[in-house]
């Protein structure tokens, strides 16, 4: 998702509203309760910014998110929690 005009407590609040959205929401599959979770990353666009750069600094955000949820005892792949 990309914000226009939001800096970057704008946007980190925005994805954590996100997030919370949709870990409220667990999934039913065949008897399990599947946790949901998402991955974000933030990065402030700078005028004059290449575009292509900017996004490659929000994907590495994200990943590097990511690899601090799966460091995490008791979490799923995602970062959520694993119920039965």
């Amino acid at each position: 998702m990309i914000l226009a005009q939001a800096d970057e407590k704008v946007a980190r609040d925005k994805a954590a509203s996100l997030v919370a959205a949709v870990a409220a929401r667990p999934l039913a599959f065949e008897g399990h309760t599947i946790a949901l979770n998402l991955a974000y990353g933030v990065h402030t666009f700078r005028g004059g910014e290449n575009p292509v750069e900017a996004l490659a600094e929000a994907d590495r955000a994200m990943y590097a998110q990511k690899q601090g949820n799966r460091s995490t005892p008791g979490r799923g792949p995602a970062g959520g929690p694993i119920r039965r």
